[in-house]
């Protein structure tokens, strides 16, 4: 039997907050072996993140850790000194965070990031850490390494800033890489590239990867062994393809079903009225930006032509960058189109004048991807529900009230939820009152702008089923704005496929999917973790 680099027993964690404390993680035990890769999956609030802070010593403030151990090899972690913890961090075990756009010194070059590592713990003189930076950035598939070394983290994508991160942590061959939901905030195609990379590393070094995720198909494609995670506890643990193939518990069949792309589920095909005119019509749209008085305009969306049935989703699907949120706000009124035209009902978005705006507000809502964001934090459900009756004087406060409870209602927030303020919330049941406020005017189009990729799998699931229940009872129609073509598959009846601004495939849903035409749209659905071409998601 194979040596365990980590070994963790029975490791129990409270958290404090306001003189209460809260179980984090109770009882969990886990190992890793040299070269494995295991697989922590489970929701928001899990435990996932608490167990790795406690491998890396870098817990919250608040959080206590009761019980356990954590060895690596034959040190133990817990209760280790600063001076251990700075022998070890780096060195010994790396660590990839989540967010790629909050984790570099936004003060310091990318090659002084990943040299800090080097020069605190190696030794080596400043020149042959130069050489090793350039190389650790070649490595991970950044070009020009020289120049992107002098660059700063403002200046880089986020899948090169991701890289970036990688290289840092396995700079000094650590024996045990954590991944802390490492591809979260990144499209799927820069996501499988990331995660190529560290199954190379993890090959060519024998590194030790605790890989924290919710995306069950991610866990699926990547983990040798499975730890299932529910409410600090865990659920089962085993090999991947036993787990996922005869899970043992309710919890772990209901992640596995809410997962888009392992799920076996096409929306029915809607049969749609050709008398009746499309409540969206886009034709030829182009959005241009100035980039100073002597330089080229930089085209957003170029030449973009799509129609929308009533009571239809239409998705726009692309990485970052490719015109995606644009096409959204010119839709919602927020810009002006630089050429091209775009009607929704009797509305020529373009030249609104100031009474038809307002009417047009009304009939076009949009829901965003950040529900906390969006949402005013001092404000209760409620009256953040209301928000859009009072701006349009729609009914006495009496109605307005008894509108924002059947509208709560509908989207399956309790009447408790009423006067709570967004802090007070989930995510999900954040942007259920997110969608719930851009419903409560009764709009003829809802425009969702990646309103379920913040989501847990779980969540993001009954979301779904939520949208589709309130649009087959009020007749609504959607533009479904992602990178995720697995939802999409689930929500959409039509897609227009954009590439840097360029629509390079449209038609409806299920033909694309089964039959995609273009390399691109190709790419991305090979791309979706746990998918094939055909979206068959055998195991």
């Amino acid at each position: 039997m194979a040596e365990h680099v980590l070994d963790i027993r029975n490791l129990t964690v409270d958290y404090e907050t306001r003189g209460t404390r809260r179980r984090a993680v109770d009882g969990v035990s886990l190992h890793v072996e040299p070269g494995e890769v295991l697989g922590v999956v489970g929701e928001s609030g899990s435990g996932k993140s608490t167990i790795a802070q406690s491998i890396i010593g870098l817990q919250a403030p608040n959080a206590h850790i009761l019980s356990g151990s954590v060895r690596l090899r034959n040190t133990e972690l817990l209760g280790a000194s600063k001076k251990m913890w700075r022998q070890v961090r780096g060195t010994r075990i790396g660590l990839i965070p989540q967010d790629p756009n909050n984790s570099l010194n936004p003060l310091r070059t990318v090659g002084a990031s990943i040299a800090e590592p080097m020069l605190l713990h190696s030794g080596q003189q400043q020149g042959s850490v130069r050489r090793r930076v350039l190389a650790l950035l070649e490595m991970v598939g950044i070009p020009e390494p020289e120049r992107r070394a002098r660059q700063y983290p403002h200046e880089l994508s986020g899948g090169m800033k991701q890289r970036v991160l990688i290289a840092a942590a396995v700079a000094l061959e650590p024996e045990v890489v954590i991944a802390d939901e490492p591809t979260s905030a990144l499209d799927v195609t820069v996501q499988r590239r990331i995660l190529d990379l560290i199954d190379d590393l993890r090959s060519r070094m024998d590194t030790a990867v605790v890989l924290i995720t919710h995306d069950m198909g991610v866990a699926r494609e990547r983990a040798d062994r499975l730890l299932v995670m529910h409410d600090g506890r865990e659920e089962e643990s085993g090999p991947t393809r036993e787990v996922l193939a005869i899970p043992k518990r309710d919890y772990t069949r209901t992640l596995i079903a809410n997962v888009p792309a392992m799920a076996l589920r096409t929306r029915p095909k809607i049969d749609v009225d050709e008398s009746v005119p499309p409540l969206v019509e886009v034709r030829g749209l182009t959005r241009e930006f100035a980039r100073g008085r002597r330089s080229v305009p930089f085209r957003a969306v170029d030449d973009v032509s799509f129609v929308v049935p009533r009571g239809t989703t239409h998705a726009l699907v692309g990485e970052s960058g490719s015109g995606k949120t644009t096409i959204g706000r010119l839709l919602a009124g927020f810009d002006r189109a630089s050429a091209g035209s775009i009607r929704v009902a009797d509305h020529d978005v373009g030249s609104l004048r100031n009474g038809e705006r307002k009417r047009f507000r009304r009939a076009v809502q949009l829901v965003y991807q950040n529900p906390f964001g969006s949402l005013d934090p001092r404000q209760s459900v409620s009256s953040i529900v209301a928000e859009p009756l009072r701006n349009f004087g729609i009914g006495s406060g009496a109605e307005r009230e008894a509108m924002v409870a059947e509208m709560l209602d509908a989207v399956a927030l309790p009447e408790q939820y009423a006067n709570r303020l967004p802090r007070e919330l989930s995510g999900g049941q954040r942007q259920r009152v997110a969608i719930a406020r851009a419903l409560v005017a009764e709009p003829d189009l809802v425009v969702l702008d990646e309103a379920v990729s913040a989501l847990d799998v779980t969540v993001q699931a009954q979301i779904l089923r939520l949208l589709e229940k309130l649009q087959r009872e009020r007749g609504l129609t959607y533009i479904f704005i992602s990178h995720d073509l697995a939802v999409v598959r689930q929500i959409s009846d039509s897609v227009t496929v954009l590439k840097e601004g360029i629509q390079v495939e449209a038609g409806d849903t299920e033909t694309l999917f089964t039959d995609p035409q273009h390399p691109y749209t190709q790419a991305l659905l090979e791309a979706v973790p746990g998918w094939t071409l055909l979206g068959d998601p055998s195991i």
